[in-house]
C-alpha cells in the first residue's frame, strides 16, 4: 500500500497527521476511525479507501456535504485522490491528502508562534516594499536565466484557475530560479485573520515537515515589505532552527491588500540569498498574488454555482410540500399565494383534510430565510400533519406541535395560525401561536382581527404551553385573510413599509377571495416597485359564497 496520510489544516486538531494505513478510513463526528468533533460534521460523514494502488474519497450521504478541492461530491461517488488534494467536511474542516508516491514532495506545514521567545530573532538584512510599481525591479535582476524562468512562471500562472494548480506551479518555478532554496511554502490569510498553510515544497524528498514562523509571516503581511533574513541564531526556536537565510514576500490582491506570503529558505550555511533574489521574489509575488486572487474568485464562483443548483433543487422540494390545489369544499372559495425572498424560504401554508370531514388551514413563518429556514419549514409541515391527525382539538394539536419542536432543539422559532373549518356547521376554530391574527370580514363590511387577545407565544421556544381556541361561525359572504409579515414589511425604494392598514383596506373593500387575494399581491408589488423583496410573502384567503337565492 502506498504510504499516505491526511493533515488537518484548521480547527482544534490543526496540524494533526492521520495515517492512512487501513484499506478504509471513515471520517465523522462519531463512530469513525478519525473523529472530527464538530456539530456540522455528520456521524458517518465520509470515507477514504485504498484500491488498486490509489486512494479514493467518497461522501457517505452526509448532511452538510463533502468537498474535494472546492467541488461538492455526490453521495457514494468515489473520487481518486492526488497528492495535495484538499478534502473539506461540511465546509468547516479542511484535510490535506499527501502521498509519498508523489513526484512533488509536499512536507507537512506546522505553524509555530515563537513571538515570546527572545532566541527567535534574526537579522533583517534588507526590505523591499511590494506594490504594483514593483515591476520595474525586474530590471535590477541581471541573470537572463532567472528572467526567463520568471517569464515562464508568469505565463503558466495566467493559464491556471484553481489554487491547487496555482500554488505548486509557483513553488516549482521558484525552485528552478533559486537553486539555493531548500524549502518553500505559501501561507494564505483566511477571512478571520488566521493563517492557513496552503502548499509546501522541499528539495530533499526526506523532508517530512516544515515549521513556519508566525512572527515572520505576520510581520511581512502587516508591513507589505519583502524581507531578506540572515544570521539566525544556532539556538533559535523550533520554527527557525537550522535555517541559514530566507526570503519572504507578501502576496497582494488587486486592491493592494496582503492576502498571504511566499517564503523560501536554505539550510546550507554555504548558500545564501542576495538583494537581487529578494527583488525577484517580490516580482513573482505580485503576479502570484493576482493569480491567487483570480483562483479564489473562481473557486468562489464555482461554490456559488453549486449553491444555486442546490437552491434550485431545494425550491423544487419545497414546492412539493405546498398544496397542489385548494380544498374542494361546496360553498367555499380559496386563494393562496407564496413567494420566497430567494429560491427557498421559511414561510408556508397548507391545507390538511382531517378524518371527520373538517379541513385545517395553516399559515406559518419560520424565523429567518433561505435554506436553513426552508429545512425547518419542511419538518414543521410534517410535524403539523402528524399532530393534527393525533389530536382532535386544534388547541391540543398546537400544544403537541410546540412540544415536538422544542424537543428538536433547533435554534429557530415558528409563528403559526391554525384554522379548522367544519363545512357542515360552517364553524371555524382558530388557534394562534405568535402570528398576525386573521382578518375576518363580516357580511356588513366590518373587519375584525380575530383572536388577537388569545394569541400564544411562537412555537419551539418554551415547552408545555397551552394554546387557546376561539370559534366563529362563517356566514355567507364572509371571508378570512391570513398572511405573513413579508406582506406588511414589504418596502418601497424609500424604505417605507407596506403596513397592515393597506391589507385591511383591501379586505374592507370586499369582493370574492380570488379578486381580494390578487388585489393585495398586485398592490404589494406596485408598492415595492424595483426595490428587492426582503422577506418571504405568503397569503391565504378563504370565503363562504352567498347562495344564489340570497342574492
Amino acid at each position: 500500500m502506498t504510504a499516505a496520510y491526511l493533515i488537518v489544516e484548521n480547527g482544534p486538531l490543526a496540524g494533526k497527521r492521520v495515517e492512512l494505513t487501513e484499506r478504509t478510513i471513515r471520517l465523522g463526528s462519531r463512530d469513525a476511525d478519525f473523529v472530527v468533533d464538530d456539530r456540522h460534521v455528520s456521524r458517518r460523514h465520509a470515507e477514504i479507501t485504498w484500491e488498486g494502488g490509489d486512494h479514493y474519497v467518497a461522501d457517505l450521504g452526509s448532511r452538510n456535504g463533502t468537498l474535494l478541492n472546492g467541488r461538492k461530491l455526490q453521495a457514494g461517488q468515489a473520487i481518486r485522490l492526488c497528492d495535495g488534494d484538499r478534502i473539506t467536511l461540511a465546509r468547516v474542516r479542511d484535510l490535506r491528502f499527501h502521498s509519498s508516491a508523489s513526484d512533488s514532495p509536499s512536507p507537512v506545514p506546522i505553524l509555530v508562534d515563537e513571538a515570546a521567545e527572545a532566541k527567535s530573532s534574526s537579522t533583517v538584512q534588507s526590505k523591499v516594499e511590494v506594490n504594483f510599481n514593483s515591476a520595474a525591479m525586474s530590471a535590477a535582476v541581471g541573470a537572463e536565466v532567472k528572467l526567463r524562468v520568471l517569464f515562464d512562471i508568469t505565463r503558466e500562472l495566467g493559464r491556471t484557475l484553481t489554487l491547487d494548480t496555482v500554488l505548486p506551479k509557483v513553488l516549482e518555478g521558484l525552485f528552478k530560479v533559486f537553486p539555493q532554496a531548500d524549502r518553500g511554502f505559501v501561507v494564505l490569510a483566511d477571512e478571520r485573520g488566521g493563517l492557513v498553510p496552503r502548499w509546501t515544497r522541499a528539495r530533499n524528498p526526506g523532508e517530512d515537515s516544515i515549521r513556519i514562523s508566525q512572527t515572520i509571516v505576520r510581520r511581512v503581511l502587516e508591513s507589505k515589505h519583502a524581507e531578506l533574513l540572515k544570521d539566525f541564531p544556532r539556538d533559535a526556536s523550533d520554527s527557525l532552527r537550522g535555517i541559514r537565510a530566507a526570503v519572504c514576500a507578501p502576496l497582494l490582491d488587486s486592491g493592494g491588500d496582503a492576502i498571504g506570503v511566499i517564503q523560501l529558505d536554505t539550510l546550507n550555511q554555504r548558500k545564501t540569498f542576495l538583494q537581487e533574489d529578494l527583488e525577484l521574489l517580490a516580482c513573482v509575488a505580485i503576479q502570484a498574488g493576482m493569480t491567487i486572487e483570480n483562483a479564489q474568485f473562481h473557486e468562489w464562483a464555482m461554490r456559488r454555482k453549486e449553491l444555486e443548483l442546490d437552491l434550485e433543487l431545494a425550491n423544487e422540494v419545497q414546492q412539493a410540500f405546498l398544496p397542489k390545489s385548494p380544498p374542494s369544499i361546496a360553498g367555499y372559495d380559496f386563494y393562496a399565494y407564496y413567494r420566497p425572498a430567494v429560491l427557498v424560504g421559511g414561510d408556508y401554508y397548507d391545507y390538511v383534510e382531517l378524518p371527520d370531514g373538517r379541513t385545517a388551514i395553516i399559515v406559518a413563518d419560520v424565523a429567518g430565510k433561505r435554506l436553513a429556514a426552508a429545512m425547518v419549514m419542511a419538518r414543521v409541515s410534517a410535524e403539523a400533519k402528524f399532530c393534527l391527525a393525533a389530536e382532535g382539538r386544534p388547541g391540543a394539536a398546537l400544544n403537541k406541535l410546540n412540544d415536538r419542536l422544542c424537543g428538536l432543539e433547533v435554534d429557530r422559532f415558528v409563528t403559526m395560525v391554525l384554522l379548522v373549518l367544519d363545512p357542515r356547521t360552517h364553524r371555524v376554530t382558530i388557534v394562534n401561536a405568535g402570528h398576525m391574527p386573521p382578518l375576518w370580514r363580516r357580511f356588513d363590511g366590518s373587519v375584525e382581527k380575530l383572536g388577537a387577545a388569545l394569541s400564544g407565544i411562537a412555537l419551539g421556544i418554551i415547552p408545555q404551553q397551552q394554546y387557546r381556541e376561539t370559534t366563529i361561525t362563517l356566514a355567507p359572504g364572509e371571508s378570512l385573510t391570513l398572511y405573513t409579515d413579508g406582506v406588511t414589511d414589504a418596502r418601497d425604494a424609500d424604505g417605507r413599509d407596506y403596513q397592515s392598514h393597506r391589507v385591511l383596506g383591501h379586505v374592507q373593500a370586499g369582493g370574492g377571495v380570488q379578486d381580494l387575494g390578487q388585489a393585495i399581491i398586485d398592490d404589494v408589488d406596485h408598492f415595492m416597485g424595483d426595490h428587492p423583496q426582503a422577506d418571504d410573502i405568503c397569503l391565504v384567503c378563504l370565503g363562504r359564497r352567498v347562495p344564489w337565492k340570497e342574492i
